[in-house]
């Protein structure tokens, strides 16, 4: 069976590839507005400027490769564009047809250039007065891998400070020798136009879950085909479901069930009542088995053609959103250090006071539900302890980092369930502010003269 040939999980990306190198790629589509009328040179560059600080490096990470640059791409026989009417002292350049204008870097790891700053070297390859030396950058932590990206990038000369403009001002005065024009007249900075696509392996987790859940999709679709050439013909004469259920005749069956439920309800409910120590592990085990069964029947309808079309379009749009963040990035492909199970909490979990008032108070029910059962239910700790001390973690360990210690250990002991300790942090967090603010209203009340009988 060929698992690549098989549908993927909606959402997500295509079938993996054998190739685990990391590679950048540049087509160069045009470039306007420079000083010089000499055919530039285009060079990327992958590694000027290695930086282990911000959201798109990993500290964690060892460099093991140097940086690497790309063959150069020269704007011969290119496509003149005329020259701006305000501006006439200006050159653009547009890729003609029958070039090469693609600038290919590669790294032994995804890993090894996801960190680094990509950098765009322009020059003009000749000494002079029309000599160009410009540039632009950009974190490659930025793009999005595997997706293709339309850019407009503002050159700037090599000994520039890139942080005296910003990146989109194009017609702010400066005193670069490229740019020395009559002081009334704006500076019209140059701008390289490109598309970007970043491409790297998957991590082996979601490779082997991209390959499972084709495998699985491929056996659901063969016994679906298989039952409707058995049973379609025989029942393409019924009528649909819905017009069934919507129709009068349900009524038939649906009285005498609703009448006798109705009759017995009060007795089924006292006897629970009275044989609660008894029927409740009774009752969970049921429950728990009914709601296996429709967690089984729900992913199977889910995996047919149908359910897959209507799983796309609910969780299409989340998958998307959620790979397109840096964590995302993280999850998917082998950009860095792997997420951790606090930081996927941190994606679901909410950061506002009200948000975690809620979380916490429903942690620690959750934790004293073992009560429920007596001595039985402390077997439950272990598995709910790691749970509660990651949502611990991750909702409070930026104030207390030693919280999800006492978390995991008050879940774990037996008899100490009872222990709010996510309540205790929110309140240890928040308490202080609400006090004081309620300190000022106490105090402006009694500031406000009484009114005169």
């Amino acid at each position: 069976m060929n698992l690549l040939s098989l549908p993927a999980i909606p959402g997500l990306p295509a079938p993996p590839t054998r190739d685990l190198r990391g590679k950048l790629t540049a087509t160069i589509l045009s470039i306007y507005d420079l000083p010089s009328p000499a055919e530039p040179n285009v060079t990327m560059e992958v590694g000027a400027g290695y930086n282990n600080e911000g959201p798109g490096a990993f500290p964690t990470d060892k460099r093991t490769t140097p940086a690497q640059k790309s063959s150069d791409f020269r704007f011969t026989g290119s496509s003149v564009v005329p020259r701006n009417p305000i501006h006439n002292s200006t050159h653009s350049y547009v890729k003609s047809k029958g070039s090469s204008n693609r600038l290919v870097v590669t790294t032994p790891r995804l890993s090894d250039m996801y960190g680094d700053s990509l950098t765009f070297h322009v020059s003009s390859g000749r000494d002079g007065a029309d000599e160009l030396n410009l540039k632009a950058s950009l974190p490659i932590s930025s793009m999005i891998v595997g997706e293709a990206r339309d850019l407009i990038l503002t050159l700037r000369e090599n000994e520039e400070d890139e942080n005296d403009d910003p990146a989109d001002d194009r017609t702010a005065s400066s005193s670069s020798t490229w740019s020395q024009r009559r002081p009334s007249q704006p500076v019209l900075r140059p701008t390289l136009r490109l598309r970007l696509i970043l491409e790297g392996p998957l991590r082996p987790e979601i490779s082997t879950v991209l390959a499972a859940s084709r495998a699985w999709f491929g056996a659901v679709d063969g016994v679906a085909g298989a039952l409707s050439a058995s049973f379609g013909p025989s029942l393409k004469g019924l009528p649909p479901m819905r017009k069934v259920v919507s129709s009068k005749y349900v009524l038939v069956p649906a009285v005498p069930v609703a009448v006798i439920s109705a009759a017995l309800a009060p007795a089924i409910v006292g006897a629970l009542v009275v044989g609660l120590p008894l029927f409740l592990p009774l009752f969970l085990v049921a429950f728990a088995a009914a709601m296996g069964g429709t967690v089984l029947f729900g992913a199977v309808a889910a995996s047919t053609p149908s359910g897959r079309k209507q799983v796309e379009k609910m969780l299409a749009p989340i998958v998307t959103n959620v790979v397109a963040t840096n964590l995302g990035q993280r999850l998917v492909y082998e950009t860095g250090s792997r997420v951790s199970p606090v930081d996927l909490a941190g994606l679901v979990l909410p950061r506002d006071m009200l948000g975690k008032l809620f979380c916490s108070l429903l942690i620690d029910l959750v934790g004293s539900c073992s009560y429920l059962i007596p001595i039985a239910g402390e077997a439950a700790d272990l598995a709910w302890a790691p749970l509660q001390m990651i949502l611990v973690a991750s909702m409070y360990d930026s104030k207390f980092p030693n919280a999800k210690y006492f978390a995991f250990a008050e879940e774990i002991l037996p008899f100490t369930d009872v222990i709010p300790t996510a309540s205790l942090c929110w309140v240890r967090e928040y308490g202080p502010e609400l006090l004081d603010f309620g300190m000022k209203k106490l105090e402006e009340m009694s500031l406000v003269p009484s009114s005169s009988q």
